[in-house]
């Protein structure tokens, strides 16, 4: 299992189906391993848009409270744009008095 600085295991509980293309055989798959699988709903076309400062204000001006927002990861040397992108959505969501949360920080705030 993967740890995190702890050293205790985590369970994976999520899942992204890729190009949010979600299949009835799929869903069947996730049931019975006990997967959610998770949609966003502000998306800013990072591997196509290659202008970081543009996704980062894109994100962080279409965010609401318990948006889920999707930014593909930087490596090196492939999508730096995004973490120029990243910067910018975090500035953009604390101006606005929001912040980022996990999906499991999500759900348990969306249970109270």
């Amino acid at each position: 299992p993967w740890r995190r600085g702890g050293g205790a295991p985590e369970a994976v509980q999520w899942f992204r189906a890729p190009h949010g293309m979600y299949t009835k055989s799929m869903a069947e798959a996730l049931t019975a391993r006990g997967l959610t699988n998770v949609f966003c709903d502000t998306y800013a076309s990072c591997p196509i848009i290659q202008d970081g400062e543009f996704i980062g204000d894109l994100l962080a001006k279409n965010a609401l409270d318990g948006s889920i927002i999707l930014l593909h990861m930087p490596e090196r040397n492939f999508r730096g744009w995004c973490a120029v992108g990243l910067v910018r959505l975090l500035e953009g969501l604390r101006e606005r008095g929001l912040k980022a949360v996990t999906l499991s920080e999500l759900a348990e705030l969306a249970k109270k």
